[in-house]
C-alpha cells in the first residue's frame, strides 16, 4: 500500500538563512555530519525548500516575487489555475543558490480535492503508487518537462529543485521518481542534477520504492502531522485495532469521567436523573422510529400512486381477481 518516502527529520537550533553559511559568527556546535553532509548546510537547504513550498501557494506573480525574494523576470512558468489531477505550479530562478525551483501548490480547491481523493493503488515500477498524484506527475512529464529542460539548458550550471506541500509535495515526489525511472522523462533530463523536498508529503509510494528514492527525495514531517500518515492501509489498520478493542465502552467511560465529577456521579439524585433520562430517551427514540417508518410508508404509497396515474406501472389484475 502507498506510504510516504523515507523521512529525514532536521530540527535546527535557530533559524538559518542562506547568507549565514558564509558568516563566521554562526555557532559551529551543531553535529558536523548528517549523511555525509554538513548539518548546517542541510538545515539551510530544508528551510529554503520549505519557504519555496510556501511561495508556491501565491496566486499572483507579484506575491510570488515577494515570497521568494526574486524579480518578476526570474519567473519562467506560472500557472495558478488547477485542473483535475493537475495542481497549480510555478518555475522560477534561484540565482543565489544556482538552481531552478519548480514549486507545486497544495490542496486549495475542488480539483485538488478530487486528486487527493483518487487514492487507489496504481501498479507502478514493481510496486504501487497513489493514482491521483501519479496522474499529476505524468501530466507534467508529458506537457512541461521538455520546457523545463530548455530553461535548464539556458542555465547549464544550475540544479533543479522540486518542492511542494501536501498535494504539491506528493506531486513533486512522484515527478522526481518519474524523472529518474521513466524512460522518456529520464532521457529528457539526462545530465541534470535534481532532487525533491516535500513538506507533509502524502503516502504516494510503497515501502520498497520509497526506500530506493531516499537519496534524492526527502519528506519533511512536522511532529505528528496526520497527512503523511493518512493512507488506505493505515485506515484499515486503524479499523482493525479499533475492532479489537471495546473502544465504544472506553469512549463512553472517558466522556463520563470528563463530564461528571465522581462526587456527583455517586449521589442518589444523579442516579435517579440518569434512569429517568435513559427511559425518556428510549421512549423518544421509539416515537421517532415510528414516525420515520410511517413517513417512509406514506412516501412509498405516494410514489406508487403517481406511477399508476402516469401509466408507468399497472396493477396486477390476476392477483386482484384471486383476492376477490
Amino acid at each position: 500500500r502507498p506510504r510516504m518516502p523515507q523521512q529525514q527529520h532536521i530540527v535546527p537550533q535557530r533559524p538559518i538563512c542562506a547568507q549565514q553559511r558564509a558568516n563566521p559568527d554562526v555557532p559551529s556546535d551543531l553535529p558536523s555530519v548528517v549523511h555525509g553532509t554538513s548539518a548546517h548546510y542541510m538545515a539551510c537547504h530544508f528551510l529554503q525548500a520549505t519557504n519555496a513550498a510556501a511561495a508556491a501557494y501565491c496566486p499572483t506573480k507579484a506575491e510570488l516575487c515577494a515570497a521568494a525574494g526574486i524579480a518578476e523576470s526570474d519567473i519562467l512558468l506560472f500557472e495558478p489555475q488547477t485542473t483535475t489531477t493537475r495542481p497549480a505550479y510555478a518555475l522560477w530562478v534561484d540565482r543565489e543558490n544556482s538552481r531552478l525551483i519548480w514549486g507545486f501548490r497544495g490542496t486549495t480547491d475542488l480539483n485538488d480535492m478530487l486528486t487527493d481523493a483518487c487514492a487507489s493503488c496504481s501498479p507502478y515500477c514493481g510496486g504501487y503508487a497513489h493514482w491521483g498524484m501519479l496522474q499529476a506527475a505524468q501530466w507534467f512529464v508529458k506537457h512541461e518537462v521538455q520546457r523545463v529542460r530548455g530553461f535548464l539548458d539556458e542555465h547549464p550550471s544550475y540544479e533543479l529543485l522540486l518542492v511542494g506541500h501536501s498535494l504539491g509535495a506528493g506531486t513533486a515526489a512522484m515527478l522526481a521518481h518519474l524523472l529518474r525511472n521513466d524512460s522518456q522523462a529520464s532521457q529528457l533530463m539526462s545530465g541534470v542534477s535534481f532532487q525533491a523536498v516535500g513538506v507533509a508529503t502524502p503516502a504516494v509510494l510503497t515501502e520498497e520504492l520509497a526506500e530506493n528514492c531516499s537519496d534524492y527525495i526527502t519528506s519533511v514531517v512536522l511532529m505528528h502531522d496526520m497527512v503523511p500518515r493518512f493512507s488506505i492501509k493505515n485506515v484499515f489498520d486503524l479499523k482493525e485495532e479499533m475492532d479489537a478493542t471495546k473502544w465504544g465502552d472506553i469512549l463512553v467511560s472517558t466522556a463520563k469521567d470528563w463530564m461528571v465529577p465522581d462526587v456527583i456521579e455517586r449521589s442518589e439524585t444523579y442516579k435517579r436523573l440518569s434512569r429517568n433520562v435513559s427511559q425518556n430517551t428510549k421512549r423518544q427514540w421509539s416515537s421517532v422510529t415510528q414516525m420515520l417508518a410511517q413517513g417512509w410508508l406514506n412516501i412509498t404509497a405516494g410514489v406508487i400512486s403517481i406511477l399508476h396515474f402516469s401509466g408507468l406501472i399497472h396493477p396486477n389484475t390476476a392477483l386482484q381477481q384471486q383476492q376477490q
